[in-house]
């Protein structure tokens, strides 16, 4: 039990009812502790409850706390920080038994080779400090871990067991008195984190490497679909063009009734000129522009040279609209212009000149 004076905190103090030996033993190596052992003493005399009861009082004192927490020897300039649990490395953790555990009483004592002190026998707990060892050539066939050797560095003969203030006494002696074990386990712990901060950067890396080539595959997928919507896209344009060249009819005679002149003026400076019969649609002109001109029917629009008429596909696309309809003239000269996206719209205004502008929609034929 702990006492109820105590303020100080009891993380350094492990219970067998949730903590087995074998984990004490652990948690004291990578913590860079001494292991300080209680077992309760055997008898059922009223002096054995008399002992126990002064060593569980005086572990689960507040001096006891202090000097288990007060960091353990240490080099000048070594923080001695246990970064897996961001505590200092204290001097001790502290095991008990469970008082009446005999099975568990005697794995402990097996497993340290404890004895009890010769002055009081079973009637006296034992108190005893380990320095928990780790083999350098074996391993635990259950954690795959180098093996932990505990190893009794000072024992208590716990008649009677200490008073707080004796108990604390006693662990700082023993502190200082183990600096060299100290120093070790310090070391190891060092070389833990250190080993550990490697294995998480090394995943991390992996992890990082991986999310960069599924990242790169994706790109590249990407790249690939598009290039070839691409080829699609001018594969199934350069066959549409074609059968609109093929469906052009032929150029009527010059001067004959009802033919009409269309002459092509586009941004870029090209020009085209052709022949059609009166009573031919006016999508066929579209069809002529996007055939010939390579701009896209639907996306332009014709308009006279002072702009009074404009022509757009979706007007015309029906086929009953011809250029007698229309009202285009024997020689008529149409500006084409591309319709640009509904995002581009303001992105500037058409840089054409005022002559352009002033000319006739009647041109004199070549």
């Amino acid at each position: 039990s702990k006492s109820s004076s105590s303020s100080s905190s009891s993380e350094h103090i492990l219970d067998a009812r949730s903590t087995p030996l074998t984990t004490a033993l652990a948690l004291a190596r990578s913590n860079a502790r001494l292991l300080v052992v209680y077992i309760p003493a055997k008898g059922r005399s009223g002096r054995s409850k008399s002992n126990n009861a002064i060593a569980a009082q005086s572990l689960a004192s507040t001096e006891v706390a202090r000097a288990a927490n007060r960091p353990s020897k240490k080099k000048k300039g070594d923080s001695s920080k246990n970064k897996n649990n961001g505590k200092g490395l204290g001097s001790f953790l502290i095991w008990s038994a469970a008082n009446g555990s005999t099975s568990e009483i005697n794995a402990a004592m097996k497993r340290l080779k404890a004895k009890h002190p010769a002055k009081g026998g079973t009637s006296s707990p034992i108190l005893l400090v380990a320095y928990v060892a780790q083999s350098s050539t074996q391993l635990d066939p259950k954690t795959g871990r180098p093996r932990l050797q505990p190893q009794v560095v000072a024992q208590h003969h716990g008649n009677p067991p200490p008073n707080p203030a004796a108990m604390a006494a006693w662990l700082s002696s023993l502190r200082k008195r183990h600096g060299k074990q100290y120093a070790v386990m310090q070391h190891h712990a060092r070389e833990a984190e250190l080993y550990a901060e490697r294995q998480r950067g090394y995943v991390d890396s992996q992890v990082e490497d991986r999310e960069r080539e599924v990242k790169a595959q994706r790109e590249e997928e990407e790249r690939l679909a598009k290039e070839q919507e691409e080829r699609e896209r001018k594969e199934a344009t350069a066959k549409r063009r074609a059968e609109l060249r093929d469906s052009l009819p032929d150029e009527p005679a010059t001067g004959g009734d009802g033919v009409v002149t269309i002459a092509l003026r586009f941004a870029d400076g090209r020009r085209g000129q052709r022949r059609f019969d009166g009573d031919e649609a006016m999508a066929t002109v579209f069809n002529w522009v996007d055939a010939l001109f390579e701009m896209e029917r639907e996306r332009v629009e014709l308009s006279t040279m002072t702009g009074q008429k404009k022509f757009v596909w979706d007007d015309v696309e029906g086929g009953d609209v011809t250029l007698a309809d229309a009202g285009l003239g024997k020689m008529t000269g149409l500006r084409v212009v591309e319709i640009k996206k509904e995002e581009d719209d303001m992105e500037g205004e058409d840089d054409e000149s005022e002559d352009e502008e002033s000319e006739s929609d009647e041109i004199e034929e070549d």
